[in-house]
């Protein structure tokens, strides 16, 4: 049923121009960032909304839906509208498969099929795909960028084009009227991938390489190989403070930084990338395979460093690899952690220290004794840049700005998960510790939040013996509510005085 009212509700054909430029939705302000890309679709007929009235801008577009707007923004006239199963998405899959565009299969289990929903990286790879390119994700991102259809999503690099996040039926339609506004029609794409020469017309001599806005030391020149800027691997790993593990009997190496680990074979056009923060793990192709040169071990520049975790950009000639924080306060949302006064550096920190955002670990990271709902921060007076988390009143780390990243330097258990773990962390009541528990002489700023059922959230002043005074407290559930103070992620009269080295883009 729900298929039957998608297929109805949003892509009615029967639109005329003067209905649907009239059209309103109840969940669209006129102050909403995306109500001109919704409004533009409504005016072409592309989409007409829920029976609700609703538009539902910030959910998840699925595949189907992703690729009935692309094709009715272009109307092509060799699409056909029948549908040989009776599913309203099937003629439009038909012709994206007939294109050659990459079609996920959806998954299938006991006669019900998941829907596939998009994230911001294969929605690169149709865009790529709609205009006759045949391209890898980071290539299909990199052209996006060079076409103009990008800026990235917080910041024009590959990293910063946030390629895992999901991608919401507002974002889809702003995309695929920006692809609409550079190209008349939606083209086949090859069978083959090809190559993205981003940059194709330069020398290898012509091309200045910056780390962290310093030269490039290198005893050995960089290469040009079908557009892709190859450097030697010792250059790059110790550039970015990387360690490199060469096995000599198999030609692999593994260059790893903190949590993250890029296993490249001379020859294969292919890599194994691990991230042990946040579980991730997977292949990644290479435009140009690792190669030798001169007896020196050559690797793509760009992949080895976003892998790592740096941005990568290109302008003037010059190559210029950044940590994810730098940047200018208005153009890198995380350079905000350096350059925002404290309360929004913290605000930052604590919205982006989950398991899939901003953690790196020194250390195997510890496993959780119980997933975490609840977590606690305890920043020290004046800082933003040194702070203990505690997950679920058991697992405490300690974070800090160190070598480019924020990086778990230091883990514990408590001995007693049913105790109180600031008391246990304040008196040294601890397990499982990968060194020497941090000591920091100088009271605490305490946040606290619990966001799944009752969400609550607490703050409050831990003193330098461990004494807790609350100052603010939130709690909510539907209807119901209870608070008291201010909830704060600054103490009173707090100046910001950073121990750790602030550094300078």
């Amino acid at each position: 049923m729900a298929t039957i009212l998608l297929s109805a509700a949003l892509f009615c054909t029967n639109l005329n121009t003067t209905q649907a430029s009239a059209k309103t939705f109840n969940d669209v302000s006129p102050s909403f960032w995306g109500n001109s890309n919704i409004q533009w679709a409504i005016e072409n007929n592309i989409v007409d909304g829920y029976p609700d009235n609703s538009f539902k801008l910030n959910q998840n577009v699925e595949q189907a839906e992703f690729i009935s707007m692309l094709i009715r923004a272009y109307q092509p006239s060799d699409y056909d509208p029948t549908s040989e199963t009776g599913e309203w998405s099937e003629p439009y899959i038909r012709y994206a498969n007939k294109m050659g565009w990459k079609v996920v299969t959806p998954s299938s289990s006991g006669g019900h099929t998941s829907p596939v929903y998009l994230n911001r990286g294969m929605v690169a790879q149709y865009l790529a795909n709609a205009t006759g390119k045949n391209y890898s994700t980071f290539a299909s991102i990199q052209y996006l960028f060079d076409l103009g259809l990008s800026e990235g999503k917080t910041d024009k690099s590959i990293n910063g084009f946030q390629k895992s996040d999901e991608v919401t039926r507002t974002e889809a339609l702003t995309f695929i009227e920006r692809l609409k506004k550079q190209v008349n029609t939606l083209q086949s794409s090859p069978m083959t991938e090809e190559n993205y020469d981003w940059m194709r017309d330069l020398n290898a001599e012509d091309i200045s390489i910056q780390v962290m806005n310093k030269q490039l030391p290198t005893d050995s020149s960089p290469v040009i190989v079908q557009g892709t800027v190859m450097v030697p691997i010792n250059t790059v790993s110790e550039s970015l403070g990387a360690s490199v593990e060469w096995n000599q009997q198999q030609t692999t190496a593994i260059v790893s930084k903190w949590s993250r680990h890029v296993t490249m074979t001379i020859g294969k056009d292919t890599a194994f990338f691990e991230n042990n923060a946040a579980g991730e793990a997977f292949d990644v192709l290479f435009v140009v395979p690792v190669r030798t040169i001169n007896n020196r071990v050559y690797v793509p520049l760009r992949l080895v460093a976003e892998m790592l975790g740096y941005n990568v950009d290109y302008q003037n000639n010059t190559v210029s690899i950044q940590s994810p924080y730098a940047g200018r306060y208005n153009e890198n949302y995380f350079a905000q952690i350096f350059s925002g006064d404290l309360e929004r550096s913290r605000s930052i920190l604590t919205a982006n220290m989950g398991a899939y955002g901003l953690r790196n670990y020194e250390h195997p990271p510890l496993q959780p004794i119980f997933s975490a709902s609840k977590v606690a921060y305890l920043f020290p007076e004046g800082e933003a840049l040194r702070f203990f988390m505690i997950e679920d009143n058991e697992t405490i780390t300690f974070f800090e700005y160190k070598d480019d990243f924020i990086v778990a330097t230091w883990q514990a258990h408590v001995e007693q998960t049913e105790g109180n773990a600031i008391q246990q962390l304040f008196a040294d009541k601890l397990k499982d510790r990968t060194g020497s528990t941090p000591k920091i002489n100088k009271p605490f700023l305490y946040f606290y939040v619990e966001p799944f059922g009752l969400t609550v959230h607490r703050s409050g002043r831990i003193e330098v013996d461990g004494r807790y005074t609350e100052t603010g407290y939130q709690s909510a559930r539907e209807d119901m509510t209870s608070s008291f103070g201010t909830i704060s992620l600054v103490l009173p009269n707090e100046v910001r005085k950073e121990i750790v080295t602030i550094p300078q883009s």
